[in-house]
Formats: C-alpha cells, sequence, structure tokens
C-alpha cells in the first residue's frame, strides 16, 4: 500500500457514529425508554399506559417512516431495527 492509500484510510476510520443501543428485552416501560432516547415523542396517554403495562389502552401509534428516521438518526443496526419494530407492533403503536 502506499502512504496517500493509507492516510485514506485513517481519514474515514474515525468518522464512524457509535451505534445506539437497544435493550434485549423491550417491555413496555422499556420500549418507551427507548423511543424517548431515539428523540420520538412520547405523548402522556402513551406514559400512562406504559406505567399500567398496556400500551394498546393509549390508542396512539407511531408510523413506520417517523420510526424510520429516528433509528437512521440514531444509527442503529438492521437486527436492533427489526427487533424494535416487532416490540412495537406486538404493543400495537407502530403502523404504516
Amino acid at each position: 500500500m502506499t502512504s496517500y492509500t493509507i492516510s485514506k484510510i485513517h481519514a474515514v476510520a474515525p468518522a464512524a457514529k457509535r451505534l445506539t443501543y437497544i435493550p434485549t428485552r423491550l417491555d413496555p416501560r422499556t420500549l418507551l425508554d427507548t423511543l424517548v432516547r431515539l428523540g420520538l415523542t412520547v405523548p402522556t396517554k402513551l406514559a400512562a399506559s406504559a406505567a399500567l403495562g398496556d400500551l394498546k389502552a393509549s390508542g396512539h401509534y407511531f408510523t413506520v417512516q417517523e420510526v424510520d428516521e429516528a433509528l437512521s438518526a440514531a444509527n442503529v443496526t438492521t437486527s436492533d431495527r427489526i427487533h424494535l419494530k416487532t416490540a412495537m407492533s406486538r404493543n400495537a403503536i407502530l403502523r404504516k
């Protein structure tokens, strides 16, 4: 390798963003805490439902586009994206 190539490789490496941590167990309260960390606005009604352990009761949902934008901005891995969306779908707070 030439020194030019090595300097190009070195210039690219530090620019990588850190990955956002998504917990393994996503119960209603942990799920909402994760959504807040991703920068999504969580309404009071949804937070109150999470305290009771039933997010379906709130009647609030997030769109797939809204969640995808937040996940992209937070640099979340593909497996964590699937894990989070599955948990949201299971709790009936994710819609098209």
